[in-house]
């Protein structure tokens, strides 16, 4: 005021927008205004003061997750980028491209003023490092192990650092709570499809998809919008492994054993891995039939080793299926055969 930036009339105003304690004359002046005034004033005093430091030094302001803000929030930093124009001052916004405000609308009420938009991509290895190595917590293993599954995600590399107590393979609770609230935010059918592409895997076909959700006319790319998953070629995968892996963690147990179920039979003559992988996560018995048969295809192929994992793979999960897998004694036989041959094939080296 002392200055003549501020009026003894905007003093209420400024009392009242920097929340600082108001006397009961300022409350009945401040009461007796309408909205439509409030925010005009405000909005004039921010300008004022914002012009009256520029005119002293260059001003930068920083406003962070403006996904966030309300529309008068909005409002309020399109008419203060309009006010700046003609004065060394900087605005500078972080939001996500989700539910990102600053769209042609913002851009005519801030008045023409020039605006540029960087688009920040995922960290390099040498700068998650960087950051991994701030944190001082952890041995060196758990943070390389860190940087490596947050895949250049700074937010995901903060929250698993920031979680050494979980271990590099778990999952925080607030990568799951980021994720399932955009999971949330999506159309009921675009949600149920969301859910059931995880079951797929990090990368999905849309012919599989329409399977496991009963409708041949769904189109994948209504999801991309979403930022949970992406286009890649003719095919479709989740943003990030976590990202697949908080989705996958969100159905109930019934219906993910179901999708898988649905999975198997859809992969059926066509990969018999996918489909036992799929089988044994619905913990079907059909998922040994379906391990044999895809060792036995490895070995016409001459991949042993790769044919031996398989039937260990099946092994492993037979367990207490023993009396429901028909198909037992032929993975026995082929573990024999397999092992034998491998172990000559290693002696002969």
């Amino acid at each position: 005021m002392a200055d003549g930036v501020i009026s003894a009339s905007q003093e209420v105003l400024v009392t009242n927008l920097f929340d600082l304690p108001m006397s009961t004359d300022d409350v009945s002046v401040y009461a007796a205004m309408n909205g439509d005034e409030r925010h005009a004033a405000r909005r004039a005093i921010l300008a004022s003061l914002v012009r009256w430091r520029a005119a002293q030094n260059p001003v930068m302001i920083v406003v962070e997750d403006v996904h966030w803000a309300d529309e008068v929030t909005i409002n309020y930093l399109a008419d203060l980028a309009a006010s700046m124009r003609d004065c060394p001052t900087l605005m500078l916004m972080t939001t996500r491209i989700e539910n990102d405000p600053i769209d042609a609308r913002w851009r005519v009420l801030a008045g023409g003023a020039p605006v540029t938009t960087m688009d920040l991509g995922p960290l390099s290895p040498g700068e998650a490092q960087i950051l991994a190595r701030s944190y001082g917590e952890g041995s060196e293993r758990f943070q390389e192990a860190c940087v490596q599954r947050a895949a250049g995600h700074p937010l995901f590399l903060d929250q698993l650092l920031a979680n050494p107590d979980l271990g590099a393979d778990n999952l925080p609770a607030s990568i799951r709570s980021i994720v399932l609230a955009k999971l949330d935010r999506l159309a009921p059918d675009e949600r149920r499809a969301t859910q059931a592409a995880s079951v797929l895997g990090q990368q999905f076909w849309t012919s599989a998809l329409r399977h496991l959700i009963d409708d041949a006319g769904f189109d994948p790319e209504r999801l991309i919008p979403g930022g949970l998953v992406v286009a890649d070629g003719k095919d479709f995968q989740f943003s990030h492994a976590m990202v697949h892996e908080a989705i996958r963690q969100s159905l109930l147990p019934g219906a993910r054993r179901s999708l898988h179920l649905k999975a198997a039979q859809w992969f059926e003559d066509r990969d018999w891995v996918l489909q036992a992988e799929h089988y044994a996560a619905a913990d079907d018995p059909r998922a040994c039939e379906a391990f044999l048969a895809a060792a036995r295809l490895e070995v016409e192929r001459l991949r042993y080793q790769r044919a031996f994992q398989l039937v260990e793979r099946a092994l492993a999960f037979i367990g207490n299926h023993a009396q429901d897998c028909p198909a037992h004694e032929g993975l026995l036989e082929l573990h024999n055969e397999l092992s034998s041959q491998l172990d000559n094939a290693s002696s002969a080296r």
